[in-house]
């Protein structure tokens, strides 16, 4: 993997995030495979304007920290991590209860890691820096909303299922399958 750097996301990064988004679910046959054009119409639709305005909105919100990856080609990734979470949010992601002896407050989310596919390892590279800065909060906990095409990757990475068959709407519409996952890191 070529060296990437990380670094917290800025309004000004909100045309990149869209781009690689776009890209990495859009123009990946893996990424595509398991879902129909209309999933992920709904889960990347085209960089507009209006596109590119959500993600500003979403990098101004206050409640995940997104993180951009760098290397000498400019941005190659991006992901975000929630450290707040309540049982209603973490029920929504998950679509199942957790553990009993995991709580909302000892637990991170993950919302988004996505990088791009000709940059090798970006994925991991953003993800172990994802944990740190869980560990570092005092987090014994991370769980997600894999994608059907991502879930062997957190499975390499620890992770295991909690609900193999969770839905994420995106509208009233349009539904897609994913996977709710957990890992502990303690």
């Amino acid at each position: 993997m070529t060296e990437c750097k990380l670094y917290l996301a800025a309004p000004h990064d909100a045309e990149a995030i869209a781009r690689i988004h776009y890209r990495a679910v859009r123009h990946n046959d893996r990424t595509s495979e398991p879902y129909r054009e209309k999933v992920l119409r709904a889960w990347s639709p085209d960089v507009t304007q209006e596109r590119v305005a959500d993600w500003r909105e979403s990098l101004l919100g206050n409640d995940e920290l997104f993180f951009c990856a760098t290397n000498n080609s400019g941005i190659v990734g991006f992901s975000s991590i929630k450290l707040r979470t309540t049982q209603a949010d973490l029920e929504q992601v998950l679509g199942s209860k957790l553990p009993e002896d995991i709580t909302p407050a000892v637990l991170a989310r993950i919302g988004n890691l996505y990088g791009s596919a000709d940059t090798p390892g970006v994925g991991t590279f953003m993800y172990n820096q994802l944990e740190t800065v869980a560990i570092s909060c005092g987090k014994n906990a991370i769980v997600l909303n894999s994608s059907l095409n991502a879930v062997k990757f957190y499975r390499n990475k620890g992770f295991s299922m909690l609900n193999p068959e969770n839905s994420y709407s995106f509208d009233k519409q349009t539904a897609m399958v994913c996977a709710g996952m957990i890992k502990r890191l303690t």
